[in-house]
C-alpha cells in the first residue's frame, strides 16, 4: 500500500538528515522492495551512499532512478558527483570520523580519466538541459567541462 511506502521513505529521510546514513539506506531498500518502480527510492538511496563513499554502489542507484525516469534532473546531477567524489576522495586518508563528521585529506587537484569526464560532463550537461539551475551543478560544469 501507498501509505507504508510513504512511511517507510520518510523514515529513511528522516535517517538521511541526521546522517544515519546505514539506516537510510536500509529504509530505501524496503522501500524498492515495495516497489521496484519507485524512482525516488533509488535516488535517495543513491544520495545516503554518495554521503557514505559508496561511489560505485550510488552510481548504481542514479543508473536505475534514471532508467525509471528518463528527465530525473537531480540524479543526472548527483551521478555526475559520484564520479567527481570517487576521483576526489579515492586517494584520500580519513583524518577524524565523528558520527555524522567524516574530515578527510586529499591531494587538491585530482586528475580525472577523460572518460570518466566525458561521463561527468555528459550528466551535468543533460541535468542542466532538464532545469537543474544548482550553483553547484553549474559550478561543476564550469570547472570540468571547459
Amino acid at each position: 500500500p501507498k501509505a507504508k511506502l510513504r512511511s517507510v521513505y520518510n523514515q529513511g529521510v528522516e535517517s538521511d538528515r541526521v546522517g544515519n546514513f546505514k539506516n537510510a539506506v536500509k529504509r530505501y531498500s524496503k522501500c524498492i522492495e515495495l516497489d521496484s518502480t519507485f524512482a525516488q527510492a533509488y535516488f535517495a538511496r543513491g544520495t545516503a551512499k554518495l554521503n557514505d563513499y559508496q561511489f560505485d554502489e550510488a552510481i548504481l542507484d542514479f543508473d536505475k532512478a534514471i532508467q525509471l525516469e528518463p528527465y530525473y534532473k537531480e540524479a543526472y546531477g548527483n551521478r555526475a558527483f559520484c564520479i567527481i567524489r570517487k576521483y576526489q576522495i579515492g586517494d584520500s586518508r580519513v583524518i577524524s570520523k565523528r558520527p555524522g563528521v567524516t574530515v578527510l585529506a586529499s591531494p587538491d587537484k585530482v586528475e580525472i580519466p577523460e572518460d570518466e569526464k566525458a561521463k561527468i560532463c555528459a550528466d551535468l550537461n543533460k541535468s542542466i538541459s532538464l532545469g537543474n539551475k544548482s550553483k553547484t551543478i553549474k559550478d561543476a560544469q564550469v570547472e570540468y567541462c571547459q
